[in-house]
């Protein structure tokens, strides 16, 4: 399938962990209300067997396999495959996930992107509220991220590295890239950031709603080279 064929060549790049999404169509919208976009999210969506053959795959290669959780549903039944959760941009301040993500003391990595301050610094103090561990930079990151895809230079925010490790208590910083590019993850590691997430796909000109944001196979593997030089 093109999931598998994409996580070998993910693996062949050297990169630490490989992220998916687990979602349903029907668990997102309604096939009634909108079809359309029903069917769009239907198209993207892979099973549980899927998501277990690619995290047994990712094992193998000792490569580490995460997923962003949508729904509380799928969490039981992949949560034995997790090292810890990721938390994209939309679900900063899903509370009801949150509580049950937190609840299991795995560390916890958060996207900020469409968030304001006030909301970021509430999700922070939940999670410390929920769980102690969260008071431990080791068990939270928070990533700046835009989302606009793709993001332009001047969008790309990367003072918010600088930013939240000033302003926010044991907590590590990185940074989810929606560029294209390689630069502003490079740049983003110069700067402090530990944690660099990005899209990745074969090929641009391929269809889908993030290809022109994601980075190929040979861009990943000359950020990692650059990475490792700074």
């Amino acid at each position: 399938s093109y999931a598998k064929k994409l996580t070998k060549l993910a693996i062949s790049t050297g990169v630490d962990v490989i992220k998916f999404q687990i979602y349903s169509g029907s668990g997102l919208v309604s096939r009634v209300e909108s079809k359309k976009r029903f069917e769009h999210f239907k198209k993207f969506e892979l099973s549980k067997n899927q998501h277990i053959q690619i995290a047994k795959m990712c094992r193998k290669a000792k490569v580490t396999y995460l997923a962003s959780v949508w729904e509380e549903d799928s969490l039981n039944w992949i949560d034995k495959y997790l090292k810890f959760y990721k938390i994209g941009s939309g679900d900063l301040t899903a509370y009801p996930i949150l509580t049950k993500l937190a609840k299991r003391s795995k560390p916890i990595i958060l996207s900020t992107g469409l968030s304001t301050l006030k909301e970021i610094k509430k999700t922070i103090e939940f999670l410390r509220q929920q769980n102690k561990k969260y008071k431990n930079g080791n068990y939270l990151s928070l990533l700046q991220c835009t989302s606009s895809y793709p993001t332009k230079p001047k969008q790309w925010g990367l003072n918010n590295i600088t930013y939240f490790k000033k302003k926010f208590n044991n907590i590590t910083v990185g940074y989810s890239d929606h560029s294209g590019e390689i630069f502003s993850s490079l740049a983003a590691v110069s700067m402090g950031a530990k944690v660099i997430e990005f899209h990745c796909v074969f090929d641009k000109s391929m269809f889908g709603p993030d290809s022109t944001s994601s980075l190929t196979i040979p861009q990943i593997k000359d950020l990692i080279k650059g990475g490792n030089m700074i």
